[in-house]
């Protein structure tokens, strides 16, 4: 429980939070705090070193400039919380794999745009 009201707090403070920068660390906060607990060290391991590779920040620099809203961020982490007080062990993976296959959209598109961007004109 005092996992889940930790998350829930980092969740509360991120959509009420009209700063890019704490937005970006909250967020990594909550991220981090999922998957701490989980006895897989190397998941945890991946998503530190893949949070703190420069094109994180790009491509949520690319979600900034489409409409920053923390608050929609935020509602996107309630179904994780949810099944997580639930104790709902299916529904968590879901609920997971939906918002891993999101930020992966995200990251497609962001390759993409640089794609295009640097593409020489023929």
């Amino acid at each position: 429980a005092e996992r889940i009201d930790r998350l829930a707090s980092i969740n509360t403070q991120l959509s009420h939070s009209d700063d890019e920068d704490i937005v970006f660390e909250l967020n990594h906060s909550f991220h981090m705090g999922l998957v701490h607990s989980t006895p897989n060290r190397l998941v945890e391991r991946i998503l530190a070193e893949l949070w703190d590779m420069p094109v994180s920040r790009r491509v949520y620099q690319r979600q900034v400039a489409e409409g920053f809203d923390p608050k929609a961020m935020a509602e996107g982490h309630e179904p994780i919380l949810s099944a997580l007080r639930a104790h709902d062990g299916e529904a968590l993976r879901e609920r997971l794999v939906e918002h891993l296959m999101a930020a992966r959209d995200a990251l497609r598109a962001w390759i993409d745009e640089e794609a295009d961007a640097s593409a020489v004109p023929r």
